[in-house]
């Protein structure tokens, strides 16, 4: 035969034996990536490792699947007939297991660029180009692990301490050859980590390539046996007289598996004991644990040991026809499944016990019954998705390496269920049961090897009403939900379409509460509140920043105001400011008109001046909030106008600016009219901000309509704030159109019921001065707005209308 035809046929076969798991890999780390994006981006690295670690699997699965699947399936007796030498046979399968490499390392790269999760510079830390000299030393490892033993399960699960060995000698050489930069660096060198990383990949190889030319040789022929062999006649009675198949099928069961449980029970032991150490210290000591090879291998280990772990309850009859063995025979599917589960449910029972053994009492009562119980449904869905996975897919080596994949999903679509979706315990309880129910039912079309539609549609289904069941509380709830009405709709799009509409700066207010104490000193908290003791803290610091008396402080707010007012951009201003200034024009109102001081005067008219200036800016704005924000500010000067002592001192130019601004409702509807839609149209089309991108930008003119949800912003909360937005602009445009003051009082009890009241400490507290005089001045009206339109239409519009007609 040509030598050349011979290894194109060979080239043939093992691309079409390795391409499938190409593209089932780019399939999971494409679903990986989507999932990862609605992950909060703490880490620079959280969704590029997800991508790129889908390399590092195919490193370590190619050489079972192109070398062990040959094993698994009895064809190397085939394959040492052909006319072809076994070196051709080995640098075939080498040689296209990097050329699958190569192609995964590029599709991972596109999908992580495609997605922007890729970093500027794969060296931003220092290590991370090392991923792709790893991903070469594990699939030579992987080859020579195939070559030399005789399981692929075996030899993947031997692969895994085997992968650590660079690690532990770059770690040795830091600690006996440089124990200075060991005691400072807890990672090696990349330059070390590189080395080493090149001799075992080179050890690998040749320990792979000797496998092979021993495997790949003639067979040698069998001993015969002798005639006086020993036969314990016994034994073989003994067997033979079993009644029950239940034990018979138990010791089959771990008899085939010994080795596999082996090594899985030897990883789990593994993991068990670092966690421990991490849960220890993280409970007990208060340490959160430093990314390092503990914290990292131990999780790493115990998720791979639990699904290979599933994987194995099917997986182990799939080899060798032992599945139709035993259907031959008239065993039961029932007894099977039972037999086959039996074992490995007993080691992740031991799992647990053994855990909650290694823990001390401490750690274990300050996790709480709640966390065990998050932990082992955990566990118990991991266990149930691998086993699953092991009825379905036939190879053992793409089991072997789709099954911690899919159960990584599981893991945090159970996840995304309850934290994100909102979903009850009995939804997402048959996520974890329905995989036992989906392979039990189907067992005996699997012993039997009837894998026809049936048999695919009843995993699909299963697999459809495991995905939907979640999600159905949130659907409902979705489908029941009021909506705004198209009407409204096509009446605020009116607005925006109409000519001259032009976008407006809003302006933002820092809602920092300013409050003085009996010495006039100034100090500020937030709108949540804050304990005595911090307050006492802010006051000691404030006064040196600003100012020691209320006088001081309202210079300082004067310039900011003014450069705020006088900037195009959308900047920051306080609050807390605004109502010192108001405050102490109502200070200078108060004080004693016979005195000749013309500085209250002066500086009464600059504050109401400020102050007038600053709602015109208001008004012109399209965020909804700043309407409100005018609306406060204007009936503070209303209730000013109404004092004769500050008609007197605010004059008669500052007056009649007054009077024109208050009494014009026309404008101030029509501003009103333009920032509702405005806000509205923002609100639907923008969902979030901020670079974790977990908070929601889909306010209605800065109003914050979500729930208040701890833990983080939901889809729930994502669309539910969506359509409450709409609900709110509806009833506001009502408001607007509203003739009787009983619509009025409906619409405005309707917006708070959407809304929800703001509590006792969202409120700004009240502002307590002391004046020359000796009195205590309390002032609270000037309160930040936290319902939209709660003033629309309110009695104060008709005092301003008759006031600024001058009736």
């Amino acid at each position: 035969m040509n030598r050349k035809l011979a290894v194109g046929r060979l080239w043939w076969k093992e691309l079409r034996q390795l391409l499938p798991l190409v593209g089932l890999l780019f399939f999971v780390g494409l679903l990986l990536q989507l999932l990862a994006l609605t992950a909060p981006a703490d880490f620079r690295w959280q969704t590029a490792a997800i991508v790129l670690g889908i390399p590092g699997l195919f490193a370590a699965g190619a050489g079972a699947l192109l070398v062990g699947q040959e094993k698994e399936l009895r064809t190397f007796d085939w394959l040492r007939s052909l006319p072809v030498r076994p070196n051709d046979i080995m640098r075939t399968k080498l040689l296209v297991g990097l050329l699958g490499l190569v192609l995964v390392w590029l599709l991972s790269l596109a999908l992580a660029a495609t997605s922007g999760s890729l970093p500027r510079h794969l060296a931003d830390s220092g290590a991370e180009w090392l991923w792709a000299l790893h991903s070469l030393f594990l699939l030579l490892l992987g080859f020579a692990t195939a070559w030399q033993l005789r399981s692929s399960f075996i030899s993947l699960l031997i692969l895994l301490p085997l992968a650590c060995v660079p690690l532990v000698l770059a770690n040795l050489h830091e600690s006996f050859l440089n124990t200075t930069l060991w005691q400072n660096h807890y990672d090696p060198r990349p330059w070390v980590m590189a080395l080493y990383l090149i001799l075992c990949s080179v050890a690998a190889l040749a320990w792979g390539w000797r496998a092979a030319l021993v495997a790949l040789s003639p067979e040698r022929s069998l001993a015969v046996a002798s005639k006086h062999s020993s036969l314990d006649a016994r034994a073989s009675f003994t067997a033979y007289a079993r009644s029950s198949p239940t034990p018979a099928l138990l010791w089959q069961f771990i008899a085939q598996n010994r080795a596999a449980l082996t090594g899985i029970a030897t990883l789990l032991l593994t993991a068990l004991l670092g966690l421990s150490i991490i849960v220890r210290a993280t409970v007990l000591q208060g340490k959160v644990p430093t990314p390092g090879f503990l914290a990292a291998s131990s999780p790493l280990t115990g998720f791979l040991a639990l699904s290979w772990l599933g994987l194995l309850v099917f997986q182990g009859d799939s080899l060798q026809r032992r599945k139709q063995f035993l259907a031959d025979r008239g065993v039961s599917p029932t007894l099977t499944w039972i037999t086959r589960m039996a074992v490995p449910l007993l080691v992740l029972a031991l799992t647990l016990l053994l855990l909650s053994a290694l823990l001390q009492r401490e750690a274990r009562g300050a996790l709480g019954f709640s966390q065990w119980q998050i932990g082992a449904a955990a566990l118990f869905a991991i266990f149930t998705a691998s086993q699953w996975i092991g009825q379905v897919i036939r190879s053992p080596i793409v089991g072997a390496i789709v099954s911690p994949l899919i159960s990584f999903l599981v893991v945090y679509y159970l996840f995304f269920s309850v934290v994100y979706l909102g979903a009850p315990w009995w939804s997402v309880a048959p996520l974890v049961l329905l995989p036992l129910v989906a392979t039990f039912a189907a067992t005996s079309a699997w012993m039997d090897g009837r894998t026809g539609w049936k048999f695919w549609c009843w995993h699909a289904g299963l697999l459809a009403l495991c995905v939907l069941l979640p999600s159905t509380g949130f659907l409902s709830y979705m489908a029941m939900y009021p909506r705004m009405s198209s009407a409204s709709r096509q009446q605020l799009q009116q607005i925006l379409d109409q000519p001259g509409y032009q976008p407006g700066m809003a302006m933002s207010w820092d809602t920092t509460v300013l409050i003085l104490d009996s010495r006039g000193l100034a100090s500020s908290r937030g709108l949540n509140g804050m304990s005595e003791e911090m307050g006492e803290r802010m006051s000691e610091s404030a006064p040196k920043q600003a100012g020691e008396t209320i006088a001081d402080y309202r210079q300082l707010s004067i310039a900011n105001l003014r450069s705020q007012m006088g900037d195009t951009s959308n900047g920051l201003a306080s609050w807390a400011t605004l109502k010192v200034i108001l405050a102490d024009a109502i200070v200078q109102r108060l004080a004693d008109p016979s005195a000749s001081d013309v500085s209250c005067t002066e500086r009464y008219r600059e504050s109401l001046g400020l102050l007038f200036e600053l709602t015109k800016r208001q008004r012109m704005s399209l965020d909804l909030r700043n309407q409100d924000v005018a609306d406060n500010l204007e009936l503070t000067l209303l209730q000013e106008l109404q004092f004769p002592l500050a008609q007197e001192r605010m004059g008669d130019e500052l007056k009649q600016s007054l009077l024109l601004m208050l009494g014009d409702q026309l404008a101030r509807d029509r501003a009103r009219r333009s920032a509702l839609a405005f806000s509205w149209k923002r609100s639907q089309t923008t969902r979030y901000e901020g670079p974790n991108r977990r908070e929601l930008n889909n306010l209605l003119g800065s109003y914050d309509l979500q729930s208040p949800i701890q833990g983080g912003v939901t889809v729930r909360d994502v669309w539910e704030a969506s359509r409450k937005a709409g609900l709110v602009s509806e009833r506001l445009l009502k408001l607007l159109d509203a003739t009787t003051d009983q619509q009025r009082g409906q619409l405005r009890a309707e917006i708070r019921a959407i809304v929800g009241l703001p509590s006792a400490s969202a409120m700004p507290s009240a502002m307590v001065f002391k004046t020359e005089q000796g009195q205590d001045l309390l002032y609270a009206e000037l309160n930040y707005p936290q319902i939209p339109g709660q003033m629309w239409h309110g009695d104060w519009e008709q005092v301003a209308k008759s006031i600024g007609k001058g009736e």
